[in-house]
């Protein structure tokens, strides 16, 4: 008698085992003979069933196994892409913004710092 593979694994028709879907890939239906990818912005450890979206201030590529920061004077929206903070704002690594220089200073486009 055949049994479905759980959820977060799959088989190969014909296999007696099931195998666990590798780190960014998920299997969200018992029986799946195949890993679909994670979407871009998503991420997922070995042997899920869904996807998990990147935190605030970092992205992935599809079929990622984890989200990276965006390096600082950089920022995300999406957690797909890093976006460049424009002159006269800045951004620590990781953020999801920029923020306006403080009055008298001023900032190169993708910067992390203001200057004098």
């Amino acid at each position: 008698e055949c049994q479905s593979c759980p959820s977060g694994t799959y088989s190969h028709p014909g296999s007696n085992n099931c195998s666990e879907c590798p780190a960014g890939t998920i299997s969200k239906v018992p029986g799946s003979i195949a890993c679909q990818p994670c979407a871009a912005g998503t991420y997922a450890q070995q042997a899920s069933a869904n996807c998990n979206l990147c935190p605030r201030g970092t992205i992935s590529k599809e079929g990622s196994a984890a989200c990276s920061p965006c390096e600082a004077g950089r920022f995300t929206r999406e957690s797909r892409t890093c976006e460049r903070c424009p002159g006269g704002t800045i951004s620590e690594k990781g953020s999801s913004e920029c923020r306006s220089c403080p009055a008298g200073k001023f900032s190169q486009r993708e910067s992390g710092t203001c200057s004098e």
